[in-house]
């Protein structure tokens, strides 16, 4: 399977952490699980007690405190931490994600491998053209989202990170 490393300069990830991260996620191939939503479509849930490398984790910390997230906020609860594989023929399905009341659920989804056609993005009907070492926002209850179609050798490797964000409430403006 090759790998697109079109690498974005520009983003807070490492060259040598980005060869990192896709040799453990190759080498750990086999304890992805089939998505049952769509075929050509595997995941990996990250969790700190199996022992899934550090780096994983401090790359979720890097990107909250580049967000400005320091508090209101509590890790995802529903789907977790995971690394989303997708091959040629796969795609996520048009959706949103559920959450918890009285929060937003926030997906930061960091792009390892960019397939050279198709697995691009779509939030709100919107294309988000990426490319290796970015990640996107995406509020996934708020959200419709989805991706395109993957085609080609190269697959579409994202880490997937989510938090529970509080809500603000809404200010009242009062005129006296």
């Amino acid at each position: 399977m090759k790998l697109n490393k079109t690498y974005n300069k520009n983003i807070f990830l490492k060259k040598k952490d980005l060869d990192f991260l896709l040799k453990w996620i190759h080498s750990n191939k086999s304890k992805f699980v089939n998505n049952p939503i769509s075929p050509h479509r595997k995941f990996l849930t990250l969790n700190q007690k199996l022992n899934h490398p550090s780096l994983f984790f401090d790359i979720k910390n890097k990107i909250l405190s580049k967000e400005n997230i320091t508090n209101n906020y509590i890790d995802d609860s529903i789907y977790g931490d995971y690394i989303g594989y997708i091959t040629n023929g796969g795609k996520i399905h048009y959706h949103s994600d559920p959450t918890i009341s009285g929060y937003d659920h926030i997906r930061f989804n960091l792009f390892l491998s960019v397939p050279t056609k198709g697995g691009l993005p779509i939030y709100n009907g919107v294309t988000i053209p990426v490319i290796v070492g970015d990640y996107v926002r995406c509020n996934s209850s708020k959200e419709y989202h989805e991706c395109e179609i993957v085609e080609g050798d190269i697959p579409r490797i994202v880490i997937s990170y989510g938090i529970h964000l509080k809500q603000e409430k809404n200010k009242l403006i009062s005129y006296q």
